[in-house]
């Protein structure tokens, strides 16, 4: 499984990672990007003032080689720490979590814990679960978020993780594939075994109302990457507010799992 992280991670086109900058010059290299938005620099500056530089600093000696020269698209652009905290702002903006009230939130497949970072800085409390990843790990410790190894499994329920959670995400997900075939094509979870998956987090995880978010990895086949449109439809047909384009799917107020019910375009396709 940890082979596939190299497989699946996201393409994000056009961006020059400076994973071995130094902290402060990086954090004002990517300021500039909020010169318009000064509620959303003033998020930022939140953020990224939580973060000790000497251990950025260590992070940066103990993997000074791999960062000095590595493929774009593999984890280790995820050693960028101000870049990463900088993206994951427009999440956490787009759930409302820069307002209201402090929530529990479970981080499903932390990866390298920066949206868990942001999240934290807000003062919400946040639990992440992820496989073992050493870079992960490491960086994890560097921003001070709560990591637990606890992988997702097939068809298995989730441990217990000591409380109950008003908001549930999963963002870009390595979990749902399977096996990888000998022609290049990939198996993935079908929709049955999410909504497996779903039922598990809202009867034993969820604090009621709850929200649940997932941002999808496409499914990789050797024809090429799409979102799972099975499940884009069964979403929302199920009353998610579905970003077909975007692999986004949103439950915004769960009740119980009898509160995933058809609402009155369950029938429209996904755009």
């Amino acid at each position: 499984m940890q082979a596939l992280i190299y497989l699946l991670v996201v393409r994000t086109p056009n961006v020059i990672y400076k994973p071995l900058l130094d902290y402060r010059e990086r954090v004002e290299d990517i300021a500039r990007n909020f010169e318009s938005n000064p509620e959303s620099l003033a998020l930022y500056r939140r953020v990224t003032d939580d973060v000790d530089p000497g251990r950025v600093l260590a992070l940066q000696q103990k993997y000074a080689s791999q960062l000095a020269d590595f493929d774009p698209i593999s984890l280790f652009k995820y050693a960028d720490l101000p870049y990463w905290l900088y993206h994951k702002i427009a999440t956490a903006k787009e759930l409302g979590l820069d307002k209201g009230e402090a929530k529990t939130i479970l981080d499903i497949g932390m990866g390298a814990g920066h949206f868990a970072a942001v999240c934290q800085a807000l003062g919400h409390t946040v639990v992440g679960t992820d496989i073992r990843v050493p870079l992960y790990d490491d960086i994890c410790e560097v921003l001070q978020v709560d990591r637990r190894i606890e992988p997702t499994r097939y068809r298995t329920p989730l441990a217990d993780l000591g409380m109950t959670f008003n908001v549930i995400t999963i963002i870009w997900q390595v979990f749902h594939v399977l096996r990888v075939l000998g022609n290049g094509d990939r198996e993935h979870w079908t929709t049955e075994d999410w909504s497996y998956f779903l039922q598990d987090l809202i009867a034993n995880h969820m604090r009621y109302p709850g929200m649940i978010f997932l941002h999808l990895n496409p499914n990789v086949m050797s024809a090429g990457e799409a979102f799972d449109a099975p499940l884009l439809q069964w979403s929302r047909d199920h009353g998610a507010k579905v970003e077909a384009a975007l692999g986004k799917i949103t439950f915004e107020r769960v009740l119980g799992w009898e509160s995933l019910v058809a609402g009155p375009e369950a029938q429209a396709p996904v755009d």
